[in-house]
């Protein structure tokens, strides 16, 4: 029997992505990450798992991206096959003598620091790491609630807009529009 995506676990979902996406992504990847330069290029790769994640927790594109991976404890792709290529590339081992002192061009690369999403995330996120639902209703309720997703339907300003500014006031009350605020005129 196979259960929806709604009534899995995040490790289950991932597990699923790992096993087959990864080694899409991985193949040959020593080589390609090599030469990729472009930040429009590796934020392209990321969206890819982001963008999984992000549904499974019922969240919109724009929803912050390392908040997502700090709430989650994940990587984001290109990271993670970065680290996977480094450590493949590592692994090679070579007849002593059989590349007469040549040396393979990805087999030095300095590995990438590590990806640490709290520096990336607004201060105004909670630092607390959620208990992530398997229920689907209460998994997207949380995630909503944490990204303040509904944040345009209770601001003055008009324009879309995905972080808050000092401009952000409540319809109801008028006082700042924080994160976590309540207003019980709503």
């Amino acid at each position: 029997m196979q259960l929806p995506l709604y009534t899995m676990t995040l490790e289950l979902v991932i597990k699923i992505f790992q096993t087959y996406l990864i080694p899409i992504f991985t193949y040959c990847a020593p080589i390609w990450t090599n030469d990729i330069r472009s930040n429009n290029n590796i934020q392209k790769l990321n969206a890819v798992f982001t963008n999984y994640i992000k549904k499974y927790l019922g969240l919109p594109k724009y929803a912050h991206n390392a908040a997502v991976h700090y709430y989650c404890g994940t990587w984001p792709l290109y990271n993670a096959i970065k680290n996977l290529a480094q450590t493949a590339a590592t692994n090679i081992n070579f007849p002593p003598n059989c590349i007469d002192g040549h040396q393979l061009t990805f087999a030095n690369n300095d590995p990438l620091p590590i990806y640490d999403p709290e520096t990336e995330m607004e201060d105004d996120f909670p630092r607390k790491r959620p208990h992530i639902s398997r229920n689907r209703y209460f998994r997207r309720k949380q995630f909503r609630d944490i990204f303040d997703v509904n944040h345009y339907q209770n601001c003055t300003l008009e324009r879309f807009h995905t972080k808050k500014t000092d401009e952000c006031k409540c319809l109801y009350c008028g006082n700042a529009l924080a994160r976590d605020h309540k207003c019980y005129d709503s």
